[in-house]
């Protein structure tokens, strides 16, 4: 138990141990196999935003309420090195694939170091606060949201090679893994969804959602696309003509708001929490009927894989992390 507000939650490398930000501004890093602590540390005043693990394990970086990204040694987890981008929140922050490269949002600033700690890119052209980043599939691009749009960056190139444009203030976003599509939540309870690269005059407008949607998930085929949005977790089938004219499957079961969803690394397996704790399993190719599979007591905040997809950590906003095989 953690006993604090869980808000990141990320494996090690090495898979032996997950590391946990905080929301009173503590580190802590839990040996997977046996659950005990073995390490905890205060990385920002005010609340920790995120903190992961480079791909090798030999930097771990967070971000925090005090507005500084730091870099913590990967063998005895001693600072290395800080930064205070602009002063404003570091709300988002990840690493590349290869684990050479950290991207960090604050403000309306998105930036990039490489693993030696030198600046390689910087844009500050957002209508608003970055609401969400995340890399290509392949690494060599990254993508950011504000309002109004969603911006793709190829590495190397300054300014964006594509803008999604929507007149709305945007809450979130996710890149499918094999780059051809690309979708952001928004203020009215709609998913945005565009494929790439886009040459129609108008997006795919998703909406009928009772309530804002803001945890989104692709699949590893880049087929299913899954969100929250209230009690019921929805799933669009992108393949073929795409999801324009379709149905999407309505997995019910939850008794509260689901706040998180992800999909395992290899296959089709879906898991998403809610507010009530409970953690459901799915398979959207074999219909709409679910599995609990565990209950944390409070809301589900983060639900992470393994990089092998045998293992799933769960954490709560009152600081419980379960592992589930």
């Amino acid at each position: 138990m953690a006993n604090e507000h869980v808000r990141s939650l990320e494996w090690s490398p090495d898979k032996t141990h997950a590391i946990a930000g905080l929301g009173d501004g503590r580190v802590m890093q839990v040996n997977t196999l046996t659950g005990v602590v073995t390490r905890e540390w205060v990385a920002h005043k005010g609340g920790v935003f995120h903190a992961a693990w480079s791909s090798g394990k030999e930097q771990l970086a967070s971000a925090g309420e005090d507005g500084w990204v730091r870099w913590w040694r990967g063998d005895d987890l001693e600072l290395v090195r800080e930064i205070r981008p602009n002063g404003a929140w570091v709300e988002h922050l990840a690493w590349s694939p290869d684990g050479q490269r950290l991207a960090v949002a604050s403000g309306k600033e998105l930036r990039i170091w490489n693993a030696l700690g030198d600046e390689i890119f910087a844009y500050a052209g957002h209508a608003s606060t970055v609401t969400g980043l995340q890399w290509r599939g392949d690494g060599r691009g990254i993508g950011s949201v504000s309002y109004g749009a969603v911006q793709l960056f190829r590495l190397g190139e300054m300014s964006p090679y594509e803008v999604l444009k929507w007149k709305s203030s945007l809450l979130s976003m996710a890149w499918s893994p094999n780059g051809r599509h690309a979708c952001a939540s928004t203020q009215e309870n709609e998913i945005i969804y565009w494929k790439l690269p886009f040459n129609e005059l108008q997006p795919l407008n998703m909406n009928g959602y009772p309530a804002k949607v803001r945890s989104l998930a692709w699949d590893s085929s880049s087929r299913f696309l899954a969100s929250d949005g209230g009690e019921i977790v929805t799933v669009w089938d992108v393949s073929g003509k795409g999801p324009a004219g379709t149905r999407p499957l309505q997995l019910e079961g939850h008794s509260g708001r689901v706040s998180q969803v992800i999909f395992r690394p290899q296959g089709d397996v879906l898991v998403s929490g809610c507010v009530k704790g409970e953690v459901w399993l799915w398979s959207p190719t074999r219909g709409e009927r679910g599995t609990k599979a565990m209950d944390l007591g409070s809301a589900i905040t983060a639900l992470r894989f393994d990089s092998s997809g045998t293992r799933l950590l769960a954490a709560s906003a009152e600081g419980c992390i379960r592992l589930l095989s």
